[in-house]
């Protein structure tokens, strides 16, 4: 089975997304958007110059944030505002959250 590829998508869809798994926009300076969660140890900077974000910086902020693809593209998609799927995922203990109407139990 192949896997979705990940794109470059608008920072704004980005910051939602991050959003979505329970962060939130601590500071702004020029064009770098910090943001932090509790319990998670460094924060998720999103750069929004260039408007799209390259795929590397994703990767390194979905590591950072502890989101797995499955988790990413479950949020991305509530993003875009595409239908969900139904299915049920065990997200990491740092994402942990309510997704599509089900409630998604902690590691």
């Amino acid at each position: 089975m192949q896997e979705k590829k990940i794109t470059p998508i608008h920072y704004q869809d980005l910051i939602r997304v991050f959003e979505r798994a329970g962060f939130t926009i601590k500071r702004e300076k020029g064009d770098h958007i910090v943001m932090t969660k509790p319990g998670v140890k460094r924060p998720v900077v999103i750069k929004s110059s260039p408007r799209l974000v390259p795929v590397t910086h994703i990767r390194t902020n979905m590591t950072t944030a502890g989101l797995n693809r499955e988790s990413y593209f479950h949020l991305l998609n509530e993003v875009m505002g595409y239908p969900c799927k139904g299915t049920r995922h065990v997200l990491p203990p740092s994402v942990a959250l309510t997704l599509c109407g089900s409630v998604f139990p902690m590691l």
